[in-house]
C-alpha cells in the first residue's frame, strides 16, 4: 500500500498537483497518469482524475477484417483495473484545489524502480535527439534506417 496523503491537502495550481503526485508516485513505486479532466464554462480546469498507470480496463481495438486477413497483431496490456485513483476539484468560488476522493489501494506489486521502468518516464537522451535531428535534416534516411542506426 502506498502512503496516505493528508486529508486537508490543498494546491494552488494544477502544475503544483502534477509535481506533487509525480513525486508521490516515484516515492511509492508506481507512475500516476492523468485520466480525466473537465473544464468549466470559462474554459478553466475544474475537475481532474489521476490514476495508477495500471488502472483502467483494456479495450480491444481488433477489427474483424484484420483478424481474417491475418494482419492483426496480438498485443499485451498492462491494464489491471488497479483501483488507486484520486479526484481533485477546483470550484469557481474556491481559491484552492482540493481532493474529493482518494482510493489508496493497489492490486499489483509496487516497483521501487518505477522511474526506470514506467512508460511515463521513457524519453530519448539529448544526444539521441541531436542524432535524430541531424539524420532527419541532413541525411536522406528513412525512419526505419534511422531507428536501426539508433539501436547500435
Amino acid at each position: 500500500m502506498s502512503e496516505d496523503i493528508p486529508e486537508d491537502i490543498k494546491f494552488d495550481t494544477w502544475d503544483e498537483v502534477d509535481n506533487y503526485f509525480d513525486e508521490y508516485g516515484i516515492r511509492n513505486g508506481f507512475a500516476i497518469v492523468k485520466y480525466r479532466m473537465e473544464r468549466n464554462s470559462k474554459g478553466q480546469v475544474h475537475k481532474r482524475t489521476l490514476l495508477c498507470e495500471f488502472g483502467g480496463k483494456y479495450k480491444s481495438k481488433k477489427s474483424v477484417e484484420a483478424v481474417l486477413k491475418g494482419t492483426q497483431r496480438n498485443t499485451k496490456t498492462k491494464k489491471l483495473s488497479c483501483p488507486w485513483h484520486i479526484n481533485l476539484t477546483f470550484p469557481e468560488q474556491a481559491t484552492q484545489i482540493g481532493v474529493t476522493t482518494f482510493i489508496n489501494q493497489h492490486n499489483h506489486v509496487l516497483e521501487p524502480k518505477t522511474q526506470e521502468f514506467a512508460t511515463k518516464y521513457r524519453s530519448f537522451t539529448n544526444e539521441a535527439i541531436n542524432e535524430i535531428s541531424l539524420m532527419t535534416k541532413h541525411g536522406n534516411l528513412t525512419l526505419t534506417v534511422q531507428r536501426n542506426l539508433l539501436k547500435v
